[in-house]
């Protein structure tokens, strides 16, 4: 019987060479030998879970993965752990994929890292919404999800946007290693400052905003770097949130440091925040009366 099935996968072998590159091959436990180093691990009750659904169902329901080696035996680079369970659940037999053309020592690593790597993430909505299907007992233990992601999926609560999903843009901006210290202490601050209110989601006017303070700050401030304006502008954000800032605008164009860079013909100078201030009002008050800026520089510094 055994002879005849593997004639019978030879025969779908050979119609699907053209279209798959491995072949299927019923293994048997004895010729079956495992990766030595297995970066993928299951706890104890995760294997325990997966044994049971082997059992349960006569086989396993995925396919693993395996290279026949120059030794002839087979080497299980994907589903080790769902062999294993497979052989302790008392199966001698199993379908596998086989790779029989010769694969590098990496291109093997690199499969099995990949196979490990790339399996994707679950949408916790979505999970329980599928979770909150299941009243069953039995079919409740055969999902394999554990205790602690059941409480956390009962605990928390879901708001669903009914839009279309999200399209975003990923914007990075980098901090030097001291400054992303005190950035982190901003954001802390900014937190607990907003503590307890709601928040909702940012549409692409908010982040206009955000690009507009930033470039304020970086024209008051005279910044180049979009990441260390990004850096004043939170901590302006911080200092107005605490109470400290009474005009957020004019603390944005002139930050939240004692001095400020004050331009003045060629040089440029750090001077008190209130002297620049007393100084500019000083200035405007004098254009503003009809004097020429040179007039009015020369009628203070006199």
């Amino acid at each position: 019987m055994d002879q005849e099935i593997q004639v019978a996968l030879d025969r779908l072998n050979l119609l699907l060479q053209d279209r798959l590159p491995y072949k299927l091959y019923m293994a048997r436990a004895s010729e079956i030998d495992f990766l030595e180093k297995n970066a993928r691990y299951m706890t104890k009750e995760q294997f325990s879970s997966l044994t049971r659904n082997i059992q349960s169902d006569g086989g396993m329901t995925s396919v693993p993965l395996c290279y026949k080696q120059e030794n002839g035996r087979l080497l299980v680079l994907s589903g080790n752990h769902r062999v294993k369970a497979t052989i302790e659940a008392g199966r001698d037999e199993f379908l596998v994929l086989l790779i029989d053309t010769p694969l590098t020592k990496q291109r093997q690593v690199a499969i099995q890292l990949s196979h490990n790597a790339i399996s994707g993430q679950d949408d916790e909505q979505i999970l329980k919404e599928l979770w909150q299907q299941i009243d069953d007992l039995a079919e409740s233990i055969y999902t394999g999800l554990s205790t602690e992601l059941i409480d956390k999926l009962a605990s928390v609560n879901f708001t669903t946007i009914s839009e279309q999903r999200v399209l975003f843009k990923e914007i990075t901006l980098l901090f030097l290693p001291e400054e992303i210290e005190e950035m982190i202490s901003i954001c802390d601050g900014i937190i607990q400052a907003t503590k307890g209110k709601t928040a909702f989601v940012g549409r692409i006017t908010e982040y206009e905003a955000i690009l507009e303070g930033i470039i304020a700050a970086k024209q008051g401030q005279k910044i180049i770097n979009s990441a260390l304006a990004f850096f004043s502008m939170a901590r302006v954000v911080r200092e107005y949130l605490d109470g400290k800032v009474g005009d957020l605008k004019e603390t944005m164009e002139e930050g939240t440091e004692e001095t400020v860079l004050f331009a003045m013909g060629g040089s440029r100078k750090r001077i008190n925040k209130n002297t620049a201030k007393t100084f500019r009002k000083a200035i405007k008050e004098k254009t503003d009366a009809g004097m020429t800026l040179d007039a009015a520089l020369l009628s203070i510094l006199s």
